[in-house]
C-alpha cells in the first residue's frame, strides 16, 4: 500500500475529527466574567446561553441546551457540554416566542453535583433555590435567566434516551491543567 495515500487518509480523518469537535461542542465566549468559572464554595455551573422562550397566556416556558462545568477529583473540572434545560410557570402575559437571556445557575450541593454528572436530573421542587444577595445559600443559586417563581428540570441525558433506557455516558473529568 502507498504509504502516502495512508498519510492523507490519516490526515483527512483527523481534519474531519477536528471538524466534528469544532461543530458539536458550544463554545462560550465571555467578554467580562469568565461565565464558566467555579465560584468558591460552589460544585459547579450550569450556563445555558441560546435558549428558546414561549409565552401562551398565562403560561411562559423556556427551553435550551445548557453546559454543566464541575469539580471532580481534587485538580480535576468535569464537564457536561450539552444538555436539555427546561424551565417554566405560569407568569405569561401574553402570546409570544423569542430568545431567551441566558441562563447561569451555581450549584452548591454536592448532591446535586453528583446527580447532574451521573446522568440524573434534578428538579427545582426537590431543593433548595436562592438567588445572590439572599440570607440563605440554597443548593442551588440563580444568578441570571430565571426566577424563583420558575420551576425548571436540569436533565442531562437525551430526552430519547431516558425514554428507551439506554446507557448514559458520564461527565468528562480531566486534570485542569490539562483543559
Amino acid at each position: 500500500m502507498n504509504h502516502k495515500l495512508m498519510n492523507v487518509g490519516v490526515n483527512l480523518s483527523l481534519l474531519f475529527s477536528l471538524i466534528y469537535l469544532l461543530t458539536h461542542i458550544p463554545f462560550i465566549v465571555a467578554k467580562e466574567v469568565d461565565l464558566l468559572s467555579i465560584p468558591a464554595g460552589a460544585q459547579g455551573v450550569v450556563y445555558v446561553e441560546n435558549a428558546s422562550e414561549g409565552q401562551l397566556l398565562y403560561l411562559h416556558g423556556i427551553s435550551g441546551k445548557g453546559i454543566y462545568v464541575a469539580k471532580g477529583e481534587p485538580g480535576e473540572v468535569c464537564v457536561i457540554p450539552s444538555f436539555p434545560v427546561i424551565a417554566g410557570g405560569f407568569d405569561g402575559q401574553g402570546i409570544e416566542i423569542a430568545k431567551a437571556k441566558p441562563i447561569r445557575l451555581v450549584v452548591y450541593s454536592k448532591a446535586v453535583s453528583e446527580r447532574l454528572k451521573a446522568g440524573e436530573q434534578v428538579v427545582s421542587e426537590d431543593w433548595v433555590l436562592s438567588q445572590p444577595n439572599s440570607a440563605v445559600r440554597g443548593d442551588i443559586g440563580i444568578e441570571s435567566g430565571l426566577s424563583l417563581q420558575q420551576g425548571f428540570i436540569l436533565h442531562p441525558r437525551k430526552f430519547w434516551s431516558s425514554w428507551f433506557s439506554s446507557r448514559w455516558r458520564q461527565a468528562s473529568c480531566k486534570a485542569a491543567a490539562h483543559l
